[in-house]
Formats: C-alpha cells, sequence, structure tokens
C-alpha cells in the first residue's frame, strides 16, 4: 500500500479551489490541471459535489497510462473531498484520493492532496502491490501530484 501526501499554498479562497476541482469535466479544466499527463476525464454518474457521483479519467503516470472510474464517498463543502475507485474495483479497497482545502487567511488557501493506492487483500495483497509497482512508479505519482498542486496555483491566481 503506497501513502502520498502533498501540500500546496494557493493565494486564493476555498471556495474558488472546491469548485475547480468539482468541475474538472467542464471545458478543458481537466487538461488544464496537468496539460503534459491528463488525457480525459468525463461524469458518468451525479454532478460530483454530490456523493455517489461517479466520473473516469485517463492520465499518465510517467510511462503507465492509468484509466480509472471513481465514486465521489465524502463531500464538505468547501472543506473536503474524498473519492474511491468504482466497481469492480471497490471490493477491493484498492484506492482513495481525497483533497482537503483549508483557508489560511481570506485570499490564501492550503490544498492537501492525498493518495493511497494498493491491495488490502490478506496474503495476495503484497504480492498484487508488487506487480503495480513494476508499471506505476512512486516517484512519478509523487511528480505528478506535486505538479497538479503547482499547476492549480498558476490557473487559480
Amino acid at each position: 500500500m503506497q501513502k502520498i501526501e502533498e501540500k500546496t499554498v494557493i493565494q486564493t479562497q476555498p471556495e474558488k479551489v472546491w469548485n475547480f476541482l468539482t468541475s474538472l469535466h467542464e471545458g478543458d479544466n481537466y487538461h488544464r490541471w496537468h496539460p503534459k499527463d491528463h488525457i480525459r476525464h468525463w461524469v458518468e454518474k451525479g454532478d460530483m459535489q454530490t456523493v455517489g457521483s461517479e466520473a473516469y479519467f485517463e492520465e499518465r503516470l510517467g510511462t503507465f497510462t492509468l484509466k480509472l472510474r471513481y465514486r465521489l464517498t465524502v463531500a464538505r463543502y468547501p472543506e473536503y473531498l474524498e473519492y474511491e475507485a468504482a466497481f469492480p474495483l471497490s471490493l477491493f479497497h484498492a484506492g482513495i484520493a481525497s483533497f482537503t482545502i483549508r483557508p489560511i487567511d481570506p485570499n490564501s488557501t492550503e490544498l492537501t492532496a492525498y493518495v493511497e493506492y494498493g491491495y488490502r487483500i490478506p496474503l495476495i495483497g503484497s504480492l498484487i502491490d508488487s506487480l503495480i509497482s513494476l508499471f506505476v512508479h512512486r516517484a512519478d505519482v509523487e511528480k505528478h501530484i506535486r505538479e497538479e498542486g503547482e499547476n492549480m496555483r498558476q490557473i487559480l491566481i
């Protein structure tokens, strides 16, 4: 199981960070967020602000292309969003991602991106995680998340 956390300070209000994260499917928001790595993103169910909403994305993590359906599991406006892989991967608790949005002052926000991926299946989970690490390198995921934070800082000026 891999766990990665990245904090970014953005010179804007928490509501603007929330609005951007919940509107990735609109226009070219997803691609603007990480032009080099983000390929496509669309909503399959809901509005991505309501628990139970589901979406699909494709993005590059180093040389690996991740294709994933995910579900919004927690939404507390404007401070927290949490997602998990959608069915069938949800059966294996394959990972979660979250964004914590915390005001620092009236015009500054700290965004904490958190990702946890791997399998929590007794006995074979560590074997599956070893296989995943052959394709998805932790350093690539860390770099990707850091760049998303830096890019959001520029987008939301």
